[in-house]
């Protein structure tokens, strides 16, 4: 797109007046248009190489709590279990967190 800015600058200096292409007006808007392209590529770069790391980070800090907390047995006594692991929705997950394990209940009193 920038590029495309760029020669339409150029294509439009050219047809209105020739003579005056290289006028510091106009070559200030070409660079200007060059500048903002660059920045724009190298910002959706960025963009792109945060995501990619994002994601691995998700599949590694998914993969380490599914170790720390594996699922819960289908049945506990008569009792029928069931659990859903959801990945915590923060910018860096981190592996750290709370652990639960099923046990019994105390006894009741008396």
């Amino acid at each position: 797109m920038a590029a495309l800015a760029v020669i339409a600058q150029t294509v439009i200096g050219v047809v209105r007046d020739p003579a005056a292409l290289f006028s510091a007006d106009h070559e200030a808007q070409i660079i200007a248009l060059i500048l903002v392209g660059v920045s724009l590529v190298v910002c959706c770069v960025l963009r792109q190489r945060r995501a990619k790391e994002l994601e691995q980070v998700r599949y590694v800090s998914e993969a380490a709590q599914r170790v720390v907390l594996p699922p819960l047995p289908r049945r506990l006594g008569p009792l029928r279990t069931a659990s859903l692991y959801l990945a915590a929705p923060r910018p860096r997950p981190r592996s750290a967190g709370t652990c639960m394990r099923p046990c019994a209940p105390p006894p009741a009193p008396g």
